[in-house]
This record gives structure tokens, C-alpha cells and sequence, in this order.
């Protein structure tokens, strides 16, 4: 509640902008909000607990553009797996610009853009062994793997894997680079 705009406009290229709109019209029939609030409201559209995933994807997104300079922030994920929305997450993310890290060593400081809502959320699949590596905000080239700080990159397991129920073995050393999805720790995933 309280955002800028409305996530149904023509103007995003949120493939479930006209769900979103459908869901918007629900809400004011069954009187749940006004149609003077209804652009005043986000709309999510996930399943169930999808949501709970994206925004623990968000507040470790929002943490790497808040204490580095990456405003291109990657999602180690070992195939196979499934993603979220990116672009819900990189919407709440851009919502805390003005908190984005912003120092020399930043690529984005030489154009003034740190503060910018400029961050995106990058799934970026792999088979092991081959670890993929991206450029970082601070014009160095991190392994998926890498244990700096200052890195790119966070994790996403699934756990135990959905649909195999095989455990995976972590690939980022620092767990607090790790999003842990664990809703299928349930016993019939142990039989």
C-alpha cells in the first residue's frame, strides 16, 4: 500500500499487469478498497508461498545494492530450477534508492546513477561443475563462488529440490549469500 503509479500500466512490461488489473476491480467490487485507493495498492501475482520467496529475494537484493556497488545482482540457481518474478523484485528493490550504496569505487558514480533505481535481478542458471562469472558494480569479475563481500551475487536453493527431492550442495562459501527455499521440508520428502 502507499506506492507510486500502478503496476497495471501500459507502461511496465509485467506480463501479468492484466491479472493484476482484473485483481484490482475484485478488490474494489467486494469493497476491500475504494477505486479513488485502487492505484495506491501493489498487486502481486504469485502461488501462495512464491511470495514469501520473493521478498526474502528482495531484502537480499536491497542488502547487496545497499553495502556494494552492484546494481546488477545475480541469482546463482543449479538446474534445474525455477525462478520468481524479477520484475516484482526489482520493483520493491527500486523502491529504496535513495538507500543504495554509493561510493567512489562504483561504477555508477561516475554518472551519478547510485541512488538511481537502476538495480536488476538476474537468474542466472547453471550446470555444475561450470561456475558462471559476471562483472561486479566495481568494474571487478566475480565467480559465482566468490567469498568477497563485495560480490554480485547471492544463491537460491531450493531444499530439498523440487522435484527430484536431491539435496544440494551450496556453491557460494558465505551463507548469508543464500536464499533458502525450504517448503518442501515436509516428512513425505524423506520416505
Amino acid at each position: 500500500h502507499g506506492l507510486d503509479g500502478d503496476e497495471t500500466s501500459d507502461n511496465l512490461s509485467d506480463d501479468a499487469k492484466t491479472a493484476k488489473a482484473v485483481a484490482k476491480d475484485f478488490l474494489v467490487y467486494i469493497g476491500a478498497i475504494t477505486e479513488d485507493a485502487r492505484d495506491d495498492w501493489l498487486v502481486s501475482m504469485t502461488e501462495g508461498a512464491e511470495n514469501g520467496i520473493q521478498m526474502l529475494w528482495a531484502g537480499k537484493a536491497l542488502e547487496i545494492a545497499q553495502t556494494t556497488c552492484n546494481r546488477d545482482i545475480y541469482v546463482l540457481m543449479e538446474a534445474p530450477a525455477y525462478g520468481y518474478s524479477t520484475s516484482e523484485i526489482r520493483s520493491w528493490v527500486n523502491k529504496h534508492s535513495s538507500s543504495f550504496y554509493a561510493g567512489d569505487e562504483c561504477l555508477c558514480a561516475s554518472d551519478g546513477t547510485c541512488n538511481d533505481p537502476i538495480v536488476t535481478v538476474n537468474n542466472v542458471g547453471f550446470f555444475p561443475p561450470n561456475i558462471p562469472s559476471r562483472l561486479g558494480g566495481d568494474n571487478v569479475t566475480y565467480a559465482a563462488d566468490s567469498a568477497s563481500p563485495s560480490s554480485p551475487w547471492f544463491e537460491s536453493m531450493v531444499f530439498p529440490e523440487n522435484p527430484s527431492g536431491r539435496i544440494k550442495s551450496p556453491r557460494i562459501p558465505n551463507a548469508n549469500r543464500r536464499v533458502c527455499d525450504g517448503v518442501y521440508v515436509w516428512p513425505i520428502y524423506f520416505y
